[in-house]
């Protein structure tokens, strides 16, 4: 029922976040590392949620890139702009969802204690710490690279005439650089 309450949450923020700022700006937000990565975090919990390589993906996208585009996009928690408050729940909920699985979910906690044992066993499961390097750096680096990649493929090849049409359309590049530039 939580998982179902959460996956709800986040769709709605997701789309109407999304489809708002899309339709005003003419944006291309749904290309952006934050909805890429809320994707995997959907997907996790409606159909993998005992996939602990996924979760430890999920995890370190949700409090590695997502945590720290709070501070680097100054992201202010604004309750009057439906723009702003959408964009910090979106980098901010994965977080805390996936704090609140691995920390104070009752059947982690169960897995972490079990019965017969004094001493607290690791979750996720691992029998050496490569399994961690490569699931918790290596994975997430590389599909972040693979956005990137993605990213920069769509926004500056294929879509190349249309931001040279208009250079209203907001870009991640362009929202950086602007941004940037405010501050020297």
């Amino acid at each position: 029922m939580c998982r179902m309450c959460t996956a709800c949450s986040m769709s709605y923020l997701f789309l109407s976040g999304g489809f708002t700022t899309a339709t005003r700006s003419g944006t291309t937000i749904f290309w952006d590392f934050c909805y890429y990565a809320n994707t995997f975090l959907l997907v996790m919990i409606l159909f993998y949620p005992k996939d602990e390589k996924l979760f430890m993906v999920c995890f370190s996208f949700a409090e590695g890139p997502l945590a720290w585009a709070l501070i680097v996009w100054r992201c202010s928690l604004v309750f009057s702009s439906f723009d702003k408050l959408v964009s910090v729940l979106i980098h901010l909920l994965p977080g805390i969802v996936l704090f609140t699985i691995r920390w104070w979910n009752p059947q982690t906690f169960a897995a972490m204690h079990p019965e017969g044992r004094a001493a607290r066993v690791t979750w996720p499961y691992v029998e050496d710490k490569s399994y961690l390097w490569t699931w918790l750096f290596v994975v997430p680096l590389a599909a972040y690279t693979l956005w990137q990649l993605m990213y920069f493929l769509i926004v500056n090849v294929l879509r190349r005439q249309r931001l040279l049409r208009d250079p209203e359309v907001m870009t991640s590049y362009r929202e950086l650089s602007k941004k940037a530039q405010k501050a020297n």
